[in-house]
């Protein structure tokens, strides 16, 4: 089954319209709406894509980053097999040749395997490339939040008051 996520660009707000109602939208949503994702569910399954079309990242490039962070938490197993390149590409509303590009591009960086005939199957990761990957994820996030802390005009002690209010609350 295929979800649209609209996201209004003004608030935070999201509204889920299902594939298989007849739910419109009133109103003009020229530039008011994004498509956020569409929602890939085989088997009891379900994968989240996020697919900007407005975005600058080709779409290629969004399904590949996308894959591979979950691969690299753990959300995709090693072994668990992917949509075909036509089932994901028919579900996402994208060009087959965009998804054999991602799926060509996984392959290339060792995070998948394709046995022709058979389908493209999550590969064996090293768990601890993984963990450095998700720390250097992380590590880049909060340099980001720094930097928009330092934008905004604050001290490196109030970042490091806010950032201990945040661990404690967790």
């Amino acid at each position: 089954s295929v979800s649209i996520l609209l996201k209004h660009l003004n608030s935070v707000h999201f509204t889920i319209f299902p594939a298989d109602t007849q739910t419109k939208i009133a109103g003009n949503v020229d530039n008011c709406f994004i498509l956020l994702y569409t929602v890939y569910c085989p088997e009891d399954i379900c994968m989240h894509l996020i697919i900007n079309n407005s975005s600058m990242i080709p779409v290629y490039e969004q399904v590949v980053d996308q894959l591979r962070q979950k691969i690299m938490l753990g959300e995709l197993k090693e072994g668990e097999g992917l949509p075909s390149v036509r089932v994901l590409a028919n579900e996402l509303k994208i060009s087959a040749l965009t998804v054999k590009k991602a799926y060509d591009k996984l392959e290339e960086d060792g995070l998948v395997i394709t046995v022709h005939g058979k389908g493209t199957y999550v590969a064996a990761t090293d768990t601890d490339s993984a963990t450095e990957a998700r720390k250097k994820a992380a590590e880049d996030e909060m340099s980001l939040a720094v930097s928009k802390a330092k934008l905004a005009g604050l001290t490196n002690d109030e970042i490091r008051e806010i950032l201990e209010m945040i661990l404690e609350d967790e």
